[in-house]
């Protein structure tokens, strides 16, 4: 398929973040991921809000975040057909 699409950058560092997130196994700040991934802080901190902002990541103690509701509804969702979009969201 390559070739065929052109990959969204934004896309790779939202992924990014989640799967350190999930190898970390413990909620991070904005700064750990930042200087985890080389992003900006800012990159870091409209994308993580935007996660909370729709459930899959939930700000935790000390300004750490972690999974949210979200995430579990999504992976729930892909095995039964179950919708976790909030109903604002344009598809």
């Amino acid at each position: 398929m390559e070739g065929k699409f052109k990959r969204v950058p934004a896309l790779d560092k939202c992924f990014a973040i989640l799967d350190l997130m999930a190898h970390t196994k413990k909620p991070l700040g904005i700064s750990d991921l930042s200087n985890a991934l080389g992003y900006h802080k800012s990159t870091v901190f409209n994308m993580v809000y935007t996660l909370v902002d729709l459930g899959i990541l939930e700000n935790g103690t000390e300004g750490k975040f972690r999974f949210g509701p979200g995430l579990y509804a999504l992976g729930k969702a892909s095995g039964g057909g179950l919708s976790w979009f909030p109903r604002s969201i344009p598809i």
